[in-house]
């Protein structure tokens, strides 16, 4: 079964909120070896976590992340390569880099997962990506499992051209018989559209936390409701949107706070993020009773 990590964790609760849902978490470079961070994590071993390299951030010290990968590495699924956004060369020089300084340390060296940068040829930058030099690295280096980044940009420019990109990657992991993890993926669109392939093995996003920062709280049939006039603290909120996203890949795992039992008698003026141009209804499951995930679409 595939696993959403929520991403943007960094403080003690929210791991304690993934203990506590049952849900995984992705942590970020920048603030993953600060104590508190390494004490939750000691206090939940039962929690799946996977670490990001912050590329987002522009976070490029190899030395550096080769010592957080040796404090942390173990405790992680995966270990997200050094890689920059945009530069599938630059990402590969870091990951070759990595393998090196990780050399006495099979284990560790296992873990690490390299990124393929869907919107990069070489050192540029390229809408359409470079899907042949993909399949030449999955028969290189023999992969079964990848990152997939620089999808984030798409995603917020057009959710279609997003589903293609998507898609043509999704072929030549299938051709390879190689599963990939989808870097920045929160949107329910996409989500519902790849959630069964073969193909997709993860996704992260910090959507739900970013939601609840700015008191927008996500349901569990897909739509977004403001916040702002209701008595949530922050800590309420980030457990609405976590149980939400859950939800959408768990059918009946989560219960949505009661005020929001019925969603289509939201208050008048609370926001109903739907698409505009896509109407497709989620995946379904066994007989086809259930959706997979709810069937009100919705995009970031």
């Amino acid at each position: 079964m595939p696993t959403f990590y929520f991403s943007g964790i960094n403080k003690p609760f929210q791991i304690d909120l993934l203990a506590r849902l049952g849900a995984a978490g992705m942590l970020n470079a920048l603030t993953a070896g600060q104590p508190r961070v390494l004490a939750a994590c000691q206090r939940n071993p039962d929690v799946s976590l996977a670490l990001d390299s912050a590329a987002y951030q522009g976070y490029i010290d190899v030395e550096a992340y080769t010592r957080l990968v040796r404090l942390v590495g173990r405790r992680m699924a995966f270990c997200s390569n050094l890689d920059v956004l945009h530069n599938q060369a630059r990402s590969d020089e870091h990951y070759q880099r990595l393998l090196s300084l990780l050399a006495n340390d099979e284990d560790l060296r296992a873990r690490l997962l390299w990124v393929y940068q869907s919107q990069s040829r070489g050192s540029d930058f390229s809408r359409k990506g470079d899907l042949e030099a993909l399949r030449r690295t999955l028969g290189m280096l023999g992969l079964t499992r990848l990152g997939v980044g620089g999808l984030v940009s798409v995603l917020e420019r057009n959710i279609h051209e997003a589903l293609d990109i998507i898609g043509d990657i999704g072929e030549v992991l299938s051709e390879a018989g190689a599963q990939g993890h989808f870097f920045g993926i929160g949107n329910y669109t996409v989500l519902a559209s790849i959630w069964n392939e073969r193909w997709f093995h993860s996704s992260d996003s910090s959507r739900w936390w970013q939601e609840a920062l700015s008191c927008i709280l996500l349901t569990s049939d897909g739509r977004r409701l403001s916040a702002h006039n209701l008595c949530l603290s922050l800590h309420q909120r980030a457990e609405q949107n976590m149980g939400s996203v859950l939800a959408w890949t768990r059918p009946g795992a989560f219960h949505q706070l009661a005020l929001f039992t019925d969603p289509e008698e939201a208050a008048d003026g609370h926001s109903h993020d739907r698409p505009r141009g896509d109407r497709r209804r989620a995946p379904r499951q066994g007989n086809g009773s259930e959706p997979l995930l709810s069937s009100a679409l919705t995009e970031e």
